[in-house]
């Protein structure tokens, strides 16, 4: 697929529930010079779509998924996606991002994000392999844990595919529901999850093959890609978080002296405060990660361990919780 743009490909999956149909549009260039991407470009088709007074778990509710030019490039932090809605937790505005690799794999795949509105009448999910679309049955999948989802998708679609989903919380439409990619990042605000269910999409799968994104400069791009790299390792702030993981960077300002976060063996307890850097060691590593969580060495985890995995930013999320984000 030959990509015209810099960046992006002017490319958006428009994917109507209620019908059952999809379309892709083309907002056009001067659309992207002016709202980028991400949540300026999510908000772009958010406004000028919906009206005041929607109901956020109603089927004129729109859940959008967007990328920006720099996902899927080699340039550290920016594997990010952004999804948008209107959040029935707070009636307001929900705006949520997240890193790994699915919002690369859409990027890799020819689209620069997804508009899914409507509500489909039985539980569905979205499958998309480069220009191939398709809305297939999720019967068998609604009701079930977001690992057992994971891995019957996997099962079913064996050609390395990155699967975002809702869980049981967003399917029974709870307010505070998060969205998840790979089982281990997650859109935790405003309640997407809860909006995702309600319209009984349970999980997006994509599998792409457009590995590189074209840019202007690529050269330039690598250029700095490499100095950043090699000035952010150097760095003690960020030597400091692959030591002892990234609550680090929340300890001089955390009143409560007892955080503490699950390691991977056994269930035991370790605290980032006494240095015990144990439970860390074999965090996974995101889409152009620079700051690896533990350690680089290779290891195949067990299903098991990759449906307990949890990321290690669980306080910060945590502090908005109770008043201190």
């Amino acid at each position: 697929m030959d990509q015209s743009n810099f960046g992006f490909w002017n490319r958006i999956l428009r994917v109507n529930l209620s019908r059952g149909e999809w379309q892709a549009e083309q907002p056009g260039p001067q659309v992207y010079r002016r709202y980028i991407g991400g949540r300026t470009l999510a908000l772009y088709f958010f406004l000028r779509e919906t009206s005041p007074g929607l109901d956020p778990l109603g089927a004129e509710n729109k859940l959008i998924f967007v990328t920006s030019p720099t996902t899927g490039t080699p340039i550290s932090g920016q594997a990010r996606h952004t999804v948008l809605c209107k959040s029935p937790l707070t009636g307001g505005l929900a705006d949520s991002q997240s890193g790994g690799w699915w919002g690369a794999e859409l990027k890799f795949a020819g689209w620069d994000g997804i508009i899914v509105e409507g509500a489909s009448a039985e539980p569905v999910y979205l499958y998309i392999n480069d220009q191939e679309v398709k809305i297939l049955s999720a019967g068998h999948l609604w009701g079930k844990t977001t690992g057992e989802v994971q891995q019957i998708l996997l099962e079913t679609h064996p050609e390395k595919v990155r699967i975002l989903q809702c869980g049981p919380a967003g399917e029974n439409q709870v307010r505070y529901s998060a969205i998840t990619s790979d089982l281990r990042d997650f859109n935790a605000r405003g309640g997407v999850g809860a909006v995702m269910g309600s319209k009984k999409l349970r999980a997006i799968v994509v599998k792409g093959s457009n590995r590189k994104i074209r840019m202007a400069d690529s050269d330039g791009l690598r250029r700095v890609a490499k100095w950043f790299a090699g000035s952010v390792k150097e760095h003690p702030a960020v030597s400091l978080h692959h030591e002892l993981g990234t609550p680090t960077g929340d300890s001089p300002d955390v009143q409560f002296p007892g955080w503490f976060l699950r390691g991977r063996r056994g269930g035991q307890r370790r605290s980032y405060e006494t240095g015990d850097r144990s439970g860390y060691r074999n965090l996974l590593r995101l889409f152009g990660f620079l700051q690896a969580r533990g350690g680089r060495r290779k290891r195949r985890l067990s299903r098991q361990q990759r449906v307990r995995g949890t990321r290690i930013r669980i306080p910060g999320g945590l502090r908005a919780r109770i008043g201190r984000g």
